[in-house]
């Protein structure tokens, strides 16, 4: 504050006076302030001038004004570049969202498509079913097999179209890709030599006597170019006693947006397509399992209607026993053991996948061929019921005579195995079952008749029980394996203990007869007779006497 007379004079800075003296004058300068809200910084001083009539004070504004990125004009251009900023950043988040929220969209619309689809198989196989057993029937009536082959036909057609919906949507999820490898082991090559080898005439000098023209790998590199592949190579030389080894890889993209339109085939079909309709000219005929009876199928299957379609097929040719869930068909498999079980990989309780792995690994059942059905063609699910043990793998609907044929081949390998089995284990060879060490079963039995060949009441009863199965389970599963009795295999296994015996020259008849559990010399030598077609004191080594 500065003081005049009787007047009182605010001034409103920050800073006191500073008094300057010369002469006649006193300056005083009051400091500058700078405020922050302003675009310019104020500052006030004052004069006291002094003569001799008195004083007086003078006041003075000086404005000094700021920098010009201090401006109002910059400041309203950040402000304004800030706010499109923010703009621009909340307009992309809301289409990015309305870009995911479509996107997820689509895919829900494409899952729900593949599910219809699935279900669309199955029932589209129920009708195709019923054609081909239609057709079959009519031997005569060619009308009538002209109008079920146009009904088939169609229904192949719609079968083929919805293969086609199932294979877009794996290509929209990207899970359907092709990629091809190939590897070689031997020399190896230089990284020099890779970098040139896709070059026309070019030959690598790796000492091998075959000569080339040096055009086939720049002619494959021109045909994976012309697809918009990607053909890659990685090789490891051969170091001392380390083989070398090279890979050469393609890989192909999904879809078809990368080829310009007149990359395009112009012809439509660029394959031939042998349908189903073909097929079904062939004919099947069953077979006779032991004395002229059918072979047993167990038929594991949820959809009523599809089970008595494929009961229906199957029952003209063998014994087929149905169960509706995965419970049912593992408790009917232990009770039965059939000869073949042809299980759905979608059962409520347990999957196909579920019970083909639980009868694989248990000996009741692991001799049972398996064989799985699936609307769904997902090459993960197929790696997983062969991995299961199952041994074979159809993609429903499947051709009704194609479904024979399959189960005829499976009934038809462990036909031979059964015969191949008796024969060798009647002459007495070393390799006296096909199967050898793999069939942990078989194994076991033979063990347990070795064992206890001396004691003559050893028989089906003990063995089962030593086993852990029924005698009706012993019997059915020694059948599947061998096509014997479990009387003959044990006959069998102590015949050839007999036949080894007598040849070493060491035993008489009768001590042989005892040692291989037979009380009675007479009958041995009967059962002896049967078996090799001799009597016992034929085989007899002359050294021994």
């Amino acid at each position: 504050m500065v003081a005049d007379g009787s007047s009182n004079i605010d001034v409103p800075f920050d800073s006191p006076w500073e008094k300057q003296r010369k002469r006649k004058s006193n300056l005083v300068v009051i400091a500058s302030a700078a405020y922050p809200y302003f675009f310019a910084s104020k500052a006030q001083f004052a004069i006291r001038t002094s003569t001799g009539k008195g004083s007086r004070i003078l006041f003075g504004l000086l404005l000094v004004l700021s920098s010009w990125w201090q401006t109002w004009f910059v400041y309203l251009c950040c402000m304004t570049i800030g706010g499109g900023l923010i703009y621009l950043q909340i307009r992309l988040l809301r289409t990015r969202a309305a870009l995911k929220k479509d996107s997820e969209m689509y895919g829900a619309k494409i899952d729900f498509y593949a599910n219809v689809s699935h279900d669309a198989r199955t029932h589209l196989s129920l009708i195709e079913g019923r054609l081909e057993k239609a057709f079959r029937l009519l031997d005569d009536d060619q009308v009538a097999k002209h109008h079920l082959g146009h009904a088939r036909n169609n229904s192949q057609q719609l079968i083929q179209l919805l293969n086609e919906l199932l294979d877009y949507h794996k290509m929209e999820n990207g899970s359907k890709q092709l990629a091809v490898s190939a590897t070689n082991s031997g020399l190896g090559i230089s990284r020099e030599e890779i970098g040139r080898m896709f070059d026309k005439f070019f030959q690598g000098n790796n000492g091998d006597s075959k000569e080339g023209n040096g055009i086939g790998l720049a002619l494959s590199k021109t045909i994976v170019d012309l697809h918009n592949a990607k053909l890659s190579v990685t090789s490891q030389q051969r170091i001392e006693r380390q083989e070398g080894q090279t890979r050469f890889s393609v890989g192909f993209l999904s879809g078809s947006g990368h080829y310009s339109s007149d990359q395009f085939a112009k012809s439509e079909t660029v394959f031939t397509d042998y349908s189903s309709s073909e097929v079904g000219t062939l004919q099947v005929s069953g077979l006779s399992g032991p004395s002229g009876k059918k072979f047993t199928v167990l038929l594991i299957e949820d959809n009523d209607e599809l089970r008595a379609v494929e009961s229906e097929l199957l029952s003209e040719i063998y014994h087929v026993l149905e169960a509706v869930n995965g419970s049912e068909g593992l408790k009917m498999a232990f009770e039965n053991i059939p000869d073949l079980i042809l299980c759905d990989v979608t059962l409520p309780e347990q999957n196909g996948i579920q019970i083909c792995s639980q009868l694989k690994a248990d000996l009741r059942t692991s001799h049972i061929p398996i064989i799985l059905l699936t609307g769904q063609s997902v090459l993960p699910q197929v790696v997983q019921g062969l991995q299961a043990g199952a041994d074979d793998y159809l993609v429903q609907p499947v051709a009704a005579n194609i479904l024979l044929l399959k189960i005829q081949n499976l009934i038809k390998t462990r036909t031979a195995i059964q015969e191949y089995t008796g024969r060798t284990l009647s002459s007495g060879a070393d390799g006296w079952i096909i199967a050898g060490a793999n069939d942990e079963f078989i194994d076991k039995l033979r063990s347990l008749v070795i064992e206890n060949i001396s004691h003559p009441n050893f028989g089906v009863n003990e063995m089962a029980f030593q086993v852990g199965v029924s005698v009706s389970v012993l019997y059915r599963k020694v059948r599947s394996l061998t096509g014997m009795t479990v009387n003959d295999f044990m006959k069998t296994i102590k015949m050839q203990k007999a036949l080894r015996l007598l040849e070493s020259g060491t035993y008489q008849v009768n001590e042989v007869a005892l040692m291989v559990g037979y009380e009675s010399v007479r009958y041995f030598s009967n059962e002896f007779k049967k078996l090799f077609g001799k009597n016992p004191s034929k085989f007899r080594s002359p050294s021994g006497q």
